[in-house]
């Protein structure tokens, strides 16, 4: 019995050391098709050069651990979407980083994420990673040359996409779209409902005029009310004038 102790502990004692020995000395590992939604685990792994994590479920909340020699990584495929808060974060976490891809990512707009994005919008994106992790050689598929590299360093910090917020973009039909439409119609306040729209014969009420006036007459003068929509008066014409002359709806003149 204590010769079968002491080879089950011999045992335990060789597989703990190939284990650490195989943690230490890694320097490889994919990850990829996984369903990853976190790399907390990465911990052990500090050792690592090169790490693939495609096809997951990584996003905005990725937290790597400090992993000094990693000089490559690759994150396509997955549900990144804040550009700035990640290279902030790789180049705490990575200063070492050489190799990065984030295709088929939202942060990466290119048309393998959405045809309304064009050359110089991946252009644009590729200038902003640049300035922010300068020690690239290889981003996504091309080689970093020594032009674009000067010019992410001269122009790169102004090269983020900012979208806009969600509060800003209203749908159509959205009451918010309604109510400050309203504010910028030329309309009065009495004809903005089209469905309610008076026209011009029959302006707001706000608009019209009456006073008592004095008119001569075969008999002698006369006192009549005369009423007329202020809005349509000519330039240069009393409005009481307007309202004695016009021969329209729009005024009435009583006794």
């Amino acid at each position: 019995s204590r010769i079968i102790f002491l080879f089950s502990l011999s045992l335990s004692l060789s597989l703990s050391l190939s284990l650490s020995l195989s943690l230490s000395l890694s320097l490889s590992l994919s990850l990829s098709l996984y369903h990853c939604r976190s790399l907390a685990g990465l911990k052990a792994f500090t050792g690592l050069e090169e790490l693939v994590v495609d096809n997951n479920l990584l996003g905005n909340d990725l937290q790597l651990p400090r992993l000094p020699t990693l000089h490559t990584l690759t994150l396509n495929k997955n549900q990144l979407t804040d550009i700035e808060a990640l290279l902030e974060h790789l180049a705490e976490a990575t200063p070492s980083l050489q190799y990065l891809s984030l295709l088929g990512n939202e942060a990466c707009p290119n048309q393998l994420v959405s045809l309304d994005k064009d050359e110089d919008d991946y252009q644009r994106y590729r200038y902003f990673v640049l300035h922010k992790l300068p020690t690239l050689k290889f981003l996504d598929t091309r080689k970093v040359c020594k032009t674009e590299q000067q010019e992410a360093e001269a122009r790169g910090a102004f090269m983020k996409v900012v979208k806009p917020k969600s509060s800003d973009m209203v749908a159509p039909g959205d009451p918010k779209s309604e109510s400050s439409s309203t504010l910028y119609t030329p309309l009065p306040r009495g004809s903005r409902d089209g469905k309610n729209h008076k026209g011009l014969r029959h302006p707001p009420e706000d608009t019209r005029r009456s006073c008592e006036v004095d008119l001569p007459g075969a008999r002698g003068s006369w006192c009549c009310r005369v009423q007329s929509d202020q809005s349509q008066t000519p330039p240069g014409v009393s409005w009481i004038d307007h309202a004695i002359h016009q021969q329209n709806d729009s005024a009435t003149v009583s006794l």
